[in-house]
């Protein structure tokens, strides 16, 4: 069975109210988390773990050694309107948070249910940078057989106000891409006139 440590501290900053559990586990199982802090005064605008250095570490380092292990080394979460996790940098080259993917491993994931998995903001510079390739899962390739001039595509999620951008990958003369229409659930891309050869465009759906 795991040894169980357990402390309440009754001192904190000034004006906050204690006690400030912490929760340290560790035994021959692994069970339960290595750390667990929470505070419940609701009024309270303490953070439950705060860490902090004047040297040249990390304030902070969380690490899983079991390869098995599918949790996050760190956790945060919040029901109240704030961020679950939250990092700031004030110098200049610094970075509010970094994620680093080593051995094709991702580097910074964001998921949601109905909401944005990532969202990116600036007030004057840029809102996002990508510094390598750029892969969307709402683009990819269409072909139109030879003597014909369009090709429908399915893909769900499309509506009649999604915005469709698609471009001649294939040398047909003076052939084009005259123009992609939108349909709920699909797009149809139409060209110009009919190839003698079958072609390509490349396509690319946005809203």
């Amino acid at each position: 069975m795991a040894q169980e440590c357990r402390r309440d501290h009754q001192e904190g900053t000034p004006g906050e109210v204690g006690p400030y559990p912490s929760h340290i586990s560790d035994g021959p199982l692994g069970v339960g988390n290595a750390i667990e802090a929470s505070i419940a005064n609701a009024g309270s605008s303490a953070a439950a773990v705060a860490a902090t250095t004047d040297g040249a570490g990390s304030a902070l380092t969380a690490s899983i050694t079991n390869a098995a292990n599918t949790r996050s080394a760190i956790t945060g979460t919040t029901k109240g309107d704030g961020s679950g996790v939250y990092g700031e940098s004030t110098h200049a080259a610094g970075r509010g948070v970094t994620a680093q993917g080593t051995n094709g491993a991702t580097g910074l994931y964001g998921e949601s249910d109905t909401g944005s998995g990532v969202y990116a903001k600036s007030n004057s510079g840029d809102a996002l940078q990508v510094g390598g390739k750029v892969s969307l899962s709402r683009s990819g390739l269409a072909t139109i057989a030879a003597h014909k001039t369009r090709v429908k595509v399915p893909l769900a999620g499309v509506a009649a106000t999604s915005m469709i951008l698609a471009t001649l990958q294939t040398d047909a003369g003076a052939i084009g891409v005259a123009n992609a229409v939108p349909a709920a659930g699909s797009f149809t891309i139409n060209l110009t006139a009919a190839p003698t050869s079958s072609v390509k465009v490349a396509w690319m759906v946005l809203g």
